[in-house]
């Protein structure tokens, strides 16, 4: 059952992924880069919600799904998106951030 949590968040996200290569593309309306940031609101929004009483996506366990969500993170924030709003992905988030595995990587690729 845990699998199939993650992964639909993962596929929610992987959705969203497309909203956010739209917001990183300058040619496209204002219209359209809103539209794209409200369903993804909407999404985060939602994932807020599921992860009210959880450490992790999973409960008390680390996943490859908490990594992608670190990654949006990132992406929010070369595109000027302001997440704060969302207090349980932030909480969790910090968390993921400091997991080793995810230190050695943003050293290993210069970001730490």
């Amino acid at each position: 059952m845990a699998h199939l949590f993650c992964t639909e968040h993962i596929t929610s996200l992987g959705i969203s992924e497309k909203l956010w290569k739209a917001r990183f593309d300058s040619t496209p309306p204002c219209v359209v880069q809103d539209g794209h940031r409200q369903r993804l609101f909407g999404r985060l929004q939602w994932l807020s919600q599921t992860l009210i009483r959880k450490a992790y996506l999973l409960g008390e366990h680390y996943s490859m799904g908490n990594t992608y969500l670190f990654v949006i993170r990132g992406w929010s924030k070369l595109v000027g998106l302001n997440l704060s709003d969302f207090t349980h992905p932030q909480v969790l988030l910090a968390r993921v951030g400091s997991h080793p595995a995810v230190q050695r990587t943003l050293a290993f690729e210069g970001m730490a």
